[in-house]
């Protein structure tokens, strides 16, 4: 259930394999102007790896990929063709601390991206009423289920690894307005904030087999 428990976080999610340890927090900042900001800090980036070779080897082949915005989360921002994408190394010292950003013309583009990387059966749709804007996704879950199963995996959505993390590690912010109503989704901060929340597969099958994610809000 790789795929679909990507589309559930609203990221791609597949195993991150490694001994790399770190702290990391995606923020999607949605602005008054419907573009949307996708920034990872990655903290306290270290391996576990008990071999001091080994180790040095595999910080060194982090941070010097971080260096040209070519580590793991460069990599899976970078397939969602974001229109900047920026990699800072706030610290260059183990353990390691690296902000990447990256800008979308929509929210509603960036969320297509990953439905078409992770070769999901979904609607993606942005509406407007007034001064309120809602995005909603509709996965047929079951059917993404059967096609993983019928078919092997293409590895078109291998690249978005380095986003997969719980779902606590990530949360949509309105940098003006508010949130009004939500689906797969906790409202905190006067409603400014939006956290995804786990969707139970018994749900999903009640609801037809669709996954229904929505968020709307008003400047």
């Amino acid at each position: 259930m790789r795929k679909l428990a990507g589309i559930i976080m609203l990221a791609a999610a597949a195993s991150a394999a490694g001994c790399l340890q770190k702290e990391t927090t995606h923020t999607i900042y949605l602005s008054p102007d419907g573009r949307a900001t996708w920034v990872t800090v990655e903290r306290d980036v270290r391996s576990d790896e008990k071999d001091l070779a080994r180790r040095l080897s595999e910080e060194q082949r982090y941070i010097l990929a971080a260096e040209v915005g070519d580590h793991g989360v460069g990599r899976g921002l970078a397939v969602l063709t974001p229109t900047r994408l920026h990699t800072r190394i706030i610290r260059s010292e183990r353990p390691f601390t690296v902000v990447t950003d990256a800008e979308f013309s929509s929210l509603e583009f960036a969320v297509q991206r990953i439905v078409w990387q992770l070769g999901l059966p979904a609607d993606v749709l942005v509406t407007h009423d007034g001064a309120v804007t809602t995005l909603r996704a509709r996965i047929d879950a079951v059917q993404a289920a059967e096609n993983e199963k019928a078919a092997p995996d293409d590895g078109r959505g291998d690249a978005l690894a380095e986003l997969a993390e719980d779902l606590d590690c990530y949360r949509f912010v309105l940098t003006d307005g508010r949130f009004v109503s939500a689906i797969g989704f906790r409202l905190t901060d006067d409603d400014s904030v939006a956290h995804p929340v786990e969707t139970k597969w018994d749900a999903i099958v009640a609801n037809g087999g669709i996954l229904e994610l929505s968020l709307s809000w008003t400047r």
